[in-house]
């Protein structure tokens, strides 16, 4: 990005919000500054390393992550793990999104009937699973221009939020441990 303005004859600021740092302490502050602006449009590929500290949260929702009950899950389910695509104050469609789309998964070797966004253990919102369709056959918000990209040999699921009563069965509760230690796939099986 610095070259291309460099080219285009552009000037910039680079300015230092902390120096002396360890690689840990300079990891945190980028993160933490990047959680307090809000930038959408960075050229990072990751927004923020992460740390043993958790990313920007309202009290509220703090205080739920903390303090989030274990939950035994009845239902046969997907639980998608968004770490990596979470932030505070997403939308309802963005949550949805960010679990709906585009896993390498077989849709016909289970019966999940519903989909749980998880971030950090904890379930964030339950999405009825309607039917499973192609990895980029249906558009979501962050596809730019309206076009998917290619995610062939990838699943998505069509479907709506979960209602009322399973919701609030899971919504704010810690599914943490149904995780195996060091497991990698975001996306695990239960009842299924």
């Amino acid at each position: 990005m610095i070259s291309e303005l460099n080219k285009l004859g552009q000037k910039f600021n680079i300015e230092i919000l902390k120096y002396g740092l360890s690689e840990d302490e300079a990891l945190l502050v980028e993160a933490t500054a990047i959680d307090l602006v809000k930038i959408d449009s960075l050229t990072n590929r990751v927004h923020g390393h992460g740390s043993r500290f958790g990313g920007r949260a309202g009290v509220d929702e703090l205080a739920a992550r903390l303090d989030a009950k274990e939950v035994d899950i009845t239902e046969p389910v997907i639980l998608v793990t968004i770490n990596r695509e979470y932030r505070f104050g997403m939308t309802i469609h963005e949550l949805y999104d960010a679990t709906r789309s585009a896993w390498k998964m077989t849709p016909t070797k289970h019966d999940a009937k519903f989909a749980m966004s998880v971030f950090d253990g904890v379930v964030r919102e339950v999405f009825e699973i309607a039917n499973w369709v192609p990895g980029g056959s249906t558009m979501r918000i962050r596809d730019k221009d309206g076009r998917s990209p290619d995610r062939s040999q990838r699943w998505e699921f069509v479907g709506q939020v979960a209602k009322d009563h399973v919701r609030k069965k899971y919504v704010g509760r810690s599914v943490a441990h149904y995780s195996k230690q060091g497991a990698r796939n975001p996306i695990r099986y239960i009842n299924c």
